[in-house]
């Protein structure tokens, strides 16, 4: 069996916990609770302007004006702002305690990537026998979508992973104050 859709909205899939896979039939989820999009709202809204927030510590590490730190920046994917940020940090900033923080919050950023792009872009799906039981149907990475895995997902969760972002933007604005020397 695949993990096509059948014509039914049945999806084949598997359990992520389990050691051994453990099928059962996956439907995805037509109407997600308002809850969940509210939270996947913030998710997406705290992602957008950390994202714009690492081309202006860019920007503002290269001492490019806003134009110029638009041109470089425009279209870049978080995956090479973060290293960007990093050489920025090894390179050109002198001050030691400003580049190790620069350093780890781009480490921090990119650790978010991933969950973010879970909970933004993922299939939300339910088992067939428990439409409460709300999840993510995902596939490891270079695998085929033939045998993809469940992955509940409590709001309590995504609750976090928004505060983790909130956090990360108040970092974002005071190493964007020391970056401009107000600080």
């Amino acid at each position: 069996m695949t993990d096509e859709d059948d014509g039914d909205h049945t999806i084949v899939g598997r359990a992520l916990s389990s050691s051994q896979a453990i099928r059962f039939e996956l439907r995805p989820v037509v109407n997600l609770p308002a809850d969940y999009c509210a939270c996947i709202g913030e998710i997406a809204a705290r992602w957008n302007w950390l994202e714009h927030q690492l081309g202006v510590l860019i920007r503002e590490g290269f001492d490019l004006d806003k134009h110029e730190g638009r041109v470089l920046v425009n279209g870049m994917p978080l995956k090479v702002k973060t290293p960007i940020l990093r050489v920025l940090a090894l390179k050109w900033i002198t001050d030691l305690a400003l580049r190790d923080e620069l350093r780890r919050f781009a480490a921090d950023c990119q650790k978010q990537n991933d969950p973010r792009n879970e909970y933004v872009h993922g299939l939300w799906v339910h088992p067939a026998a428990e439409p409460a039981r709300l999840g993510l149907m995902v596939k490891k990475p270079g695998e085929s979508n033939v045998n993809p895995e469940f992955r509940p997902v409590q709001l309590a969760e995504m609750h976090k992973i928004a505060a983790d972002l909130e956090a990360l933007q108040e970092r974002a604005q005071k190493l964007t104050s020391r970056m401009k020397g107000q600080v």
